[in-house]
């Protein structure tokens, strides 16, 4: 009697916990998707915005190489590395943004 109600207590709890992952991973699927998306368009923007410049600033070199960082942990690839190799060959200019106190 016992066991039978250990049994069905443990077969409803597994039950409900995949219900939950089956209804939760999707989810957390298109949100990698989409910030990997945000920060496609945000690098690309970025990349061009400085290479019609002719030069890319100190701090915004700082971000494009954290959020590429950010980019590739997610799994993205494709013509970021190739706009990555073009903004690194940029010229930089510093300012004091980045100087600390």
């Amino acid at each position: 009697m016992i066991n039978s109600i250990i049994t069905y207590i443990i077969t409803f709890l597994i039950g409900a916990l995949l219900t939950y992952l089956l209804s939760v991973i999707p989810k957390v699927f298109a949100q990698r998707k989409a910030i990997m998306m945000i920060l496609q368009n945000i690098l690309t923007n970025l990349a061009f915005v400085c290479i019609d410049l002719g030069y890319i600033m100190d701090y915004q070199l700082e971000n494009w190489c954290n959020m590429l960082s950010s980019y590739e942990k997610l799994g993205g690839d494709g013509y970021i590395h190739a706009l990555d190799i073009k903004v690194k060959q940029l010229p930089v200019k510093t300012t004091d943004i980045l100087q600390k106190d």
